[in-house]
C-alpha cells in the first residue's frame, strides 16, 4: 500500500467519524425541539361535568326559647324509711293427677256368615282297589370284568380273536427284540428259587367233585393276569437272544407251587422243579408276584387255612403258561412236615 493511499484512508475515516457526530447532534436538536413543542406530552383527561338539580330551600326549624331555671331550696335531710322485708313465697300445692278413664266396652259386631262346604251327592260307593305289595327291588346284576386280556377276549370272540392274538404276538416279538430284562433278582424271587418244599405232598386233600367247575372258572381268571406278563412279555423278549442261547431251549420247564390268600394276594411261591436255568426259573416267580393281587377266591374252594393251593407249570415251548398246566387243591389240613422235593437230574422234553 502506498503512502498516499494510506493517508487517503485515514482522511476518509476521520471524515466518517465527523459526519456521524454531526448527525447525532442534529438528531439531538430535533428531538429537543419536538419535546419543547409538546408533541410527546400526554393529552389531558377530559374533566367530567357535574350536574345537580335545583331543589327548593327547606325552612330551618326555629329554636325554642330557653326557660329560666328557678332555684328551689332543698328540704332538710330526713331519715330514710327501713326497707320492707320480702315476703316468703308460698310453696305451690301438688296438683293431683287425673285418674284414667275406664276403657269403653267393645261394640259387639254381628257375626260374619262363613260359606259352608258343598257336599257332593251321595251315590253308590265303588269298592276300593286291593292293596298291592311293593315291587321287590330287582337283584343287582354282577359287575362285568372290564379289564380284558387275550384269554377273556378269545372266549368271547372265538376264532377271530385267536388269529388276532397270534398276529399280535408275532408283531410284539418283532418290536420288542429282547427289550424286557429281569435284571437283578429280588430277594423274594431268589428265596423262592431255593425253596423246594411242598405244601400239597403228604397233606390230606378234599376231592374237587362238584366244585371242579368253580375251581376251573377261578383258574381261568387267574391265568388271564399271568398270561399277559409271561407269555406276552417275557417269552417274546427271548427271541432276540438267538436260537443257540440257553434260554431258547424249548425243553425248559419250571413247576411252581403257590397259594393265594382269601384277599387274592400271593403268600409264598416254591419252585418244585427247576429248569436248570436260574433266569428262566425266576421269570414265572416274578410274574406271579407282579400279577397279584388276583380276584378273591370263592369261599367254596378255600382250604382249611382260607387259601387256595396251585401247582402250575411254565414252559418255553408252545404250552407256555396255559391252564392245562395247572392243578388246584383243597387241603383239609397241613402235612406232618413240608416235604422237600429232590432236584430232578433228568430233563423232560415236552413238545
Amino acid at each position: 500500500m502506498t503512502p498516499y493511499e494510506k493517508k487517503q484512508r485515514q482522511l476518509n475515516w476521520k471524515l466518517g467519524v465527523a459526519a456521524l457526530v454531526v448527525s447525532l447532534l442534529l438528531h439531538q436538536l430535533l428531538f429537543f425541539g419536538l419535546q419543547k413543542a409538546g408533541i410527546f406530552d400526554e393529552p389531558e383527561k377530559e374533566k367530567k361535568m357535574k350536574v345537580s338539580l335545583l331543589e327548593e330551600p327547606k325552612p330551618k326549624p326555629k329554636k325554642a326559647p330557653k326557660e329560666k331555671k328557678t332555684k328551689v331550696d332543698k328540704p332538710a335531710s330526713q331519715p330514710k324509711p327501713p326497707a320492707p322485708k320480702p315476703k316468703p313465697t308460698p310453696k305451690p300445692k301438688p296438683v293431683p293427677k287425673p285418674e284414667p278413664l275406664p276403657p269403653k266396652p267393645p261394640v259387639p259386631q254381628p257375626p260374619v256368615p262363613q260359606p259352608q262346604p258343598v257336599t257332593p251327592p251321595v251315590g253308590p260307593q265303588l269298592p276300593s282297589p286291593p292293596a298291592t305289595e311293593p315291587n321287590p327291588t330287582p337283584p343287582t346284576p354282577p359287575k362285568l370284568q372290564t379289564k380284558l386280556n387275550w384269554g377273556a377276549f378269545e372266549r368271547t370272540m372265538g376264532e377271530t380273536a385267536a388269529k388276532e392274538r397270534i398276529a399280535y404276538e408275532d408283531e410284539s416279538m418283532r418290536k420288542r427284540g429282547g427289550g424286557f430284562k429281569f435284571g437283578k433278582m429280588s430277594a423274594r424271587v431268589a428265596r423262592s428259587i431255593q425253596d423246594r418244599r411242598s405244601w400239597v405232598a403228604g397233606a390230606p386233600k378234599e376231592p374237587l367233585g362238584a366244585k371242579s367247575d368253580v375251581f376251573r372258572s377261578y383258574l381261568e381268571a387267574t391265568h388271564d393276569q399271568i398270561h399277559a406278563l409271561f407269555a406276552e412279555s417275557f417269552l417274546p423278549s427271548l427271541v432276540s437272544l438267538g436260537a443257540n442261547h440257553p434260554l431258547n431251549d424249548f425243553s425248559l420247564m419250571t413247576l411252581l407251587e403257590f397259594r393265594i390268600l382269601a384277599d387274592g394276594s400271593v403268600d409264598d411261591i416254591h419252585v418244585i422243579k427247576t429248569s436248570g436255568q436260574a433266569v428262566f426259573d425266576a421269570a414265572p416267580v416274578d410274574t406271579l408276584y407282579r400279577a397279584s393281587p388276583f380276584l378273591p377266591p370263592p369261599p367254596s374252594i378255600l382250604s382249611y387255612d382260607n387259601s387256595v393251593y396251585f401247582r402250575w407249570g411254565f414252559y418255553r415251548n408252545q404250552r407256555k403258561c396255559g391252564t392245562f398246566n395247572a392243578t388246584g387243591y383243597i387241603l383239609k389240613g397241613p402235612a406232618a412236615a413240608p416235604t422237600p422235593i429232590p432236584t430232578d437230574k433228568y430233563r423232560i422234553i415236552d413238545g
